[in-house]
């Protein structure tokens, strides 16, 4: 995806049959010979006998959906999920960490942000006093947006920080008048 997306101007990448021919032609060894040539048959098939056009981004969404199919480790999500689950914002030292890990697995896996079973698994991963000062807040996001949710745990973040450090310079500017 990467090489094709550097390289989207070129005439092979505009061509969905051929992109997808080109593809295939990375694919080598006996364990995919089988899969390889039912592939450039049924991509062969699409245009001669569906009456598919070569530019069809169909004939691309068929074959991408072919491969992940194939060769996705279902087992990968399912690991995925369980990191999900047992992450914590203690276990990632700091909410940014926790931030940076919980977004990773979601992209590994595929499942979507905004959604309440996401922000739920996000928000009982955070220590319980950012929880707590999260809860203090005004306005919530609501249950469906992961992006509000990160983003109201760094505010409440920042706030306790900025509150510590005003409690600290009060003690000490206190300490130099006595």
């Amino acid at each position: 995806m990467l090489y094709m997306g550097l390289n989207r101007h070129m005439r092979i990448m505009k061509n969905p049959s051929q992109r997808a021919l080109w593809v295939l032609s990375y694919i080598q060894g006996p364990r995919v010979k089988a899969w390889l040539n039912a592939e450039v048959l049924k991509l062969k098939n699409m245009v001669d006998k569906l009456h598919f056009t070569d530019d069809d981004e169909e004939i691309w969404d068929t074959f991408e959906s072919d491969f992940k199919h194939t060769f996705e480790d279902e087992s990968q999500k399912a690991d995925g999920m369980l990191r999900l689950q047992n992450l914590s914002m203690a276990s990632e030292k700091g909410l940014e960490e926790y931030i940076s890990t919980f977004d990773t697995i979601l992209a590994e896996i595929g499942w979507e942000r905004n959604q309440p079973g996401t922000v739920r698994l996000f928000k009982d991963g955070l220590d319980m006093w950012i929880s707590r000062r999260m809860h203090l807040q005004d306005t919530w996001p609501d249950e469906d947006n992961l992006d509000g949710w990160e983003k109201a745990a760094r505010k409440a973040a920042l706030r306790a920080k900025q509150m510590k450090q005003e409690i600290g310079s009060g003690y000490h500017r206190g300490s130099k008048s006595v």
